[in-house]
């Protein structure tokens, strides 16, 4: 096994690195006059984030500079519509297009990237890493602007877009899809069309990028409902266990949720084995495909026993009317004029009553059920596998982002962290379902008619975090810890 001090070559450490994941910037603002409204956005907190960045630069280098790092989705081109006003896209092939959707974003939020700019100015150090919702970041017209609205130097920014992860010594960061199945980014794709569009060259489609399924999923799917509900994207639709609950509050849109499913286990394929190597070096063709229903009961089992999959299946199929149809290449070509939001299914006369639904609704819930998300201390196994597996290389210090959720897990004499994030969040009050069957299911019935308002505060959270590492002159860590923001309080 290759050590990672043959990785490395020789280094000026700074005296401080500070990491932050997930800000999502991006998404239309409310208009002015309307400032209880989320807009369009799932970040909401970007005053606060200027806030931190400014006292990074103040506070964070005495002696030496300090770094900082933005451990990928910084923004978020998901979070915007096309040119024509009527849907979203997975991933924006056009540079220059996209490059013109940055400087929008860029103005929307100035106060972040001015706030960036003065820290690059102050002597700091500036790291991007790319995410899976900011993969147009790559292509060379955007990173252009980037450049040009942070007045770079090329010195002291840095910005890893290649699928590298960030190593300082024996620190390594990385934002973390690559162990999740939805999200992995083709980075040869990716890397296929930024070196043909750098030659004004056509490529041909099966050479092209192709956005993660997750992607596809939210520009198809996810960001018709949050037209008319702010709140679901906070509901973390990368993760496979939110299928469930999808489709029974909108059992009819089955079919189509079900073909972005495919996508996502086509997805799987380019993800890594239990060696932590790519599974296939090439593009994978999908075929033999199971029925809706018993793809369906495979994910469901993952989560619950058999006869709660049972139980689940019947009410969705007794809820859904006849199917919509249609190909994923349609899917993808439809937009809000056409597909109308899913949710409504829960809030307005459908086939069946909200009362008949609730129970599935109820199950649907408690396979979500994971009581351990918020606890710092516990980390799934999906992300904790490859970082005990990056701690026994060599590393002491593993930082992922991705999750939306802080972690500090203590590994041997090293420590897995993960950033959190800087987006909103929801947190299900999961002690609610805890309750009688009969009481929960009255809960269940307030809590829809909560989602039919728009009443998201109840249930929101904001936890700006980030990891501080310190280091000698040497490299070595002296300490390394995950740390909640808040005004008035010390950094460091």
């Amino acid at each position: 096994m290759k050590s990672i001090a043959t990785l490395n070559l020789p280094q000026i450490f700074p005296h401080r690195i500070f990491v932050i994941s997930d800000l999502h910037l991006g998404g239309e603002h409310p208009p002015s006059h309307q400032t209880a409204l989320r807009g369009f956005r799932i970040c909401t907190q970007t005053a606060l984030l200027a806030t931190f960045i400014r006292r990074v630069t103040q506070e964070g280098g005495t002696l030496r500079p300090c770094e900082l790092v933005i451990n990928g989705d910084f923004v978020d081109f998901l979070a915007e519509k096309s040119d024509d006003n009527l849907q979203w896209q997975p991933f924006i092939t056009e540079g220059e297009r996209a490059a013109k959707q940055l400087s929008l974003m860029i103005e929307r939020d100035r106060i972040v990237f001015d706030a960036l700019k003065d820290l690059l100015a102050a002597g700091h150090r500036l790291t991007i890493l790319l995410g899976n919702h900011d993969a147009e970041l790559s292509l060379l017209p955007v990173r252009q602007v980037l450049e040009r609205e942070l007045e770079t130097d090329g010195k002291r920014f840095r910005f890893i877009f290649d699928g590298e992860a960030y190593v300082v010594g024996s620190i390594i960061i990385e934002h973390g899809n690559r162990y999740d199945g939805w999200n992995v980014v083709d980075y040869d794709g990716l890397r296929r069309t930024r070196s043909a569009q750098s030659r004004g060259e056509d490529l041909a489609q099966e050479r092209a990028f192709l956005p993660p399924a997750g992607s596809i999923m939210v520009a198809t799917v996810m960001n018709q409902i949050k037209e008319q509900f702010p709140f679901v994207d906070l509901l973390k639709p990368e993760n496979e266990a939110t299928l469930p609950l999808l489709l029974t509050l909108a059992p009819q849109y089955r079919e189509h949720l079900m073909k972005v499913m495919k996508l996502a286990i086509r997805a799987q394929r380019h993800s890594l084995n239990s060696n932590g190597q790519p599974r296939y070096a090439g593009d994978i063709t999908a075929h033999g495909w199971e029925s809706t229903e018993v793809q369906l009961a495979h994910l469901l089992t993952a989560h619950v026993s058999d006869p709660e999959v049972s139980e689940f299946m019947e009410l969705i199929n007794r809820a859904a009317p006849p199917t919509l149809g249609g190909t994923e290449d349609e899917i993808a070509s439809k937009g809000v004029v056409d597909y109308m939001s899913l949710f409504p299914i829960i809030t307005t006369a459908t086939s069946t009553p909200l009362a008949s639904r609730l129970p599935a609704l109820l199950t649907a819930l408690f396979t979500l059920r994971d009581e351990r998300s918020f606890d710092r201390s516990q980390e799934d196994e999906q992300y904790l596998e490859p970082a005990r597996k990056l701690i026994n290389r060599g590393f002491k210090v593993v930082v992922f982002g991705h999750t939306h959720l802080a972690k500090k897990v203590e590994i041997g004499e090293s420590i897995y962290l993960n950033s959190g994030a800087w987006a909103d969040l929801i947190r299900f009050p999961y002690d609610q379902l805890g309750q009688e069957r009969e009481h929960a299911l009255e809960w269940l019935s307030g809590f829809a008619n909560h989602m039919e308002r728009g009443e998201i505060k109840p249930y929101l959270l904001h936890m700006p975090t980030y990891v501080r590492i310190e280091l000698d002159s040497g490299g070595t860590v002296l300490h390394a810890d995950i740390h909640d923001f808040a005004e008035g309080q010390p950094i460091v």
